[in-house]
């Protein structure tokens, strides 16, 4: 990316940010963090350290296609062309949620840097080509022409998703260049000591703070802007249900009263159409959870569909559950067995829901002390329990005991599930 043009443009487009921003200033104070959504914020204040939460940054179930698509329509600076504009029959909206959701990266984050690099979201009428070819900045080093193979907004939009990820992880594992906790020089002169994964990928992607006029201030005011934006227009619900589907798709089931701990999780669940009864009007909360099942439910409830051609377990072939389970495999969430087997029929465990659930809700947590004597730090599946017995989410089996190798019941993984999701309430009056 030519840092001097971003500069260039920066400054253009800082009039009449400023204009949209000295709107939403009031916007900011008057909203109460105690009835705020319930997904991260982009911080209200700079700071040059910390000027994104790894929460914020991850999270990718944040905007729908339908969404994103919206905020198109009704932007903060209007409607955009990108409302109409699409590449080889995909709109710009679901290329943009299909490569978030990919790479597990919050599609405001996207959003943000196409403004930031091209301003394309600002655009009433379709900008020059040679902007839209580069709609990312990505790949196109200070000074350099871009890569070929990354010219064009669909190439683009993917380019920086996974280099957004890429950077993200290699700060995370430690072999970033930028990385949380160490100090290193932007190149406009800062001392720079991020202070989360996603701010160190942020300098990564462009090294300079340009405190008032571009960089990772830029890209953290647009962020922000963004962010308010959305949630003063009730933009951030995950693909919220029509009214004419919620009294139609809320179900009852006879062996579930409104007495049992489980029965608003399931009744939600099965409402936003996650799960299925066992048969004749029954959930059978108690029954095991098999693998296939998880799978399944997993794979509605996250809205995974990442088939995979390059593994088939030997023991799925056309079983009912083998598209969710390719899914899950292609996105690294769920193994087999064994190395050519997938036992759908098996059932899961209690640790086993616990590492599906938190790889699949991207859940990360730092250190707990969790009250699981059953659980040694060492163990494969500790990590996972331990980030989601911080958030609440999860409980064990008793108050000292986890019960790692117990099989898992249905209404309990419906339960887990729901408490990290949290998905927008449909009315089952």
């Amino acid at each position: 990316m030519n840092i001097y043009k971003q500069i260039i443009t920066s400054f253009a487009l800082l009039g009449l940010l400023c204009l949209i921003w000295s709107c939403a200033d009031q916007s900011e104070l008057d909203m109460d963090s105690a009835t705020a959504k319930s997904r991260p914020w982009v911080a209200d204040q700079f700071t040059q350290n910390h000027p994104m939460t790894d929460a914020f940054f991850q999270d990718y179930r944040s905007l729908s296609e339908s969404a994103i698509q919206k905020f198109f329509e009704q932007s903060p600076y209007g409607r955009s062309w990108l409302a109409n504009y699409s590449v080889s029959g995909k709109s710009a909206s679901k290329l943009i949620f299909e490569q978030a959701q990919r790479y597990k990266v919050n599609p405001i984050v996207l959003l943000s840097r196409m403004q930031v690099e091209s301003s394309l979201v600002a655009a009433t009428s379709r900008p020059a080509q040679h902007l839209i070819d580069r709609a990312m900045g990505c790949a196109c080093p200070d000074g350099q022409a871009c890569g070929a193979n990354s010219l064009g907004f669909a190439n683009q939009i993917s380019c920086s998703a996974q280099k957004f990820r890429e950077l993200y992880d290699m700060s995370a594992d430690g072999s970033g260049w930028w990385r949380k906790d160490l100090g290193k020089s932007s190149l406009d002169g800062y001392w720079i000591v991020p202070k989360s994964h996603a701010s160190a990928s942020l300098y990564a992607y462009t090294p300079w703070v340009l405190i008032g006029s571009g960089g990772t201030w830029l890209a953290w005011k647009t962020a922000r802007l963004f962010d308010v934006h959305i949630y003063e227009n009730r933009l951030d619900e995950i693909n919220p249900p029509s009214s004419s589907n919620q009294v139609n798709s809320c179900v009852s089931y006879s062996d579930l009263s409104a007495q049992h701990p489980g029965y608003t999780a399931v009744i939600q669940a099965s409402a936003h159409n996650w799960i299925a009864g066992c048969g004749a009007n029954e959930f059978c909360p108690e029954k095991p959870l098999t693998r296939a099942e998880g799978a399944v439910i997993l794979a509605k409830a996250f809205g995974i569909n990442s088939r995979s051609t390059q593994h088939s377990f030997t023991d799925i072939q056309g079983h009912w559950a083998q598209e969710s389970i390719e899914s899950l495999y292609a996105e690294n969430i769920m193994s087999g067995c064994t190395q050519n087997q997938f036992c759908p029929d098996e059932p899961l465990t209690r640790a086993q829901s616990a590492v599906l659930i938190a790889k699949a809700g991207n859940v990360d947590g730092g250190w707990h002390n969790h009250p699981y004597t059953d659980v040694p730090d060492d163990h494969w599946a500790s990590p996972y329990i331990t980030a989601l017995d911080a958030k609440g989410y999860i409980g064990g089996c008793s108050e000292t005991e986890f019960c790692l190798d117990s099989p898992m019941r249905r209404w309990i993984f419906v339960a887990w599930l729901y408490n990290v999701i949290k998905p927008a309430p449909i009315d089952c009056r």
